[in-house]
């Protein structure tokens, strides 16, 4: 899935910062957004192929951006989760710790 642009979403600057971590260095294009409404604006102007989002925001809940990717699937992983399971849960493949 090199190339790939991912959506991450969530009001924690923490979580938004260790998926980033996770993925940097992957060849992927990161866009991120700290509330569900900024989210799915940008779904509407931009093509996204993977969304990583907070379930429990203030508002509207992360699976408000998933309803929004009605023909996505999706998977759920726990916070905090382990860098290499964020790499598989977005589609790639060769994974290093």
């Amino acid at each position: 899935m090199g190339g790939a642009h991912i959506l991450v979403v969530d009001d924690e600057g923490y979580f938004r910062s260790s998926v980033d971590d996770a993925l940097t260095g992957q060849g992927l294009r990161i866009s991120r957004a700290d509330n569900v409404p900024a989210a799915l604006a940008m779904l509407r102007n931009e093509a996204v192929d993977v969304v990583v989002a907070g379930h429990v925001m203030p508002g509207l809940s992360g699976l408000a951006v998933a309803a929004g990717r009605q023909s996505s699937p999706f998977r759920f992983i726990e916070n905090p989760f382990d860098p290499v399971a964020i790499r598989l849960a977005v589609g790639l493949e060769a994974c290093s710790a």
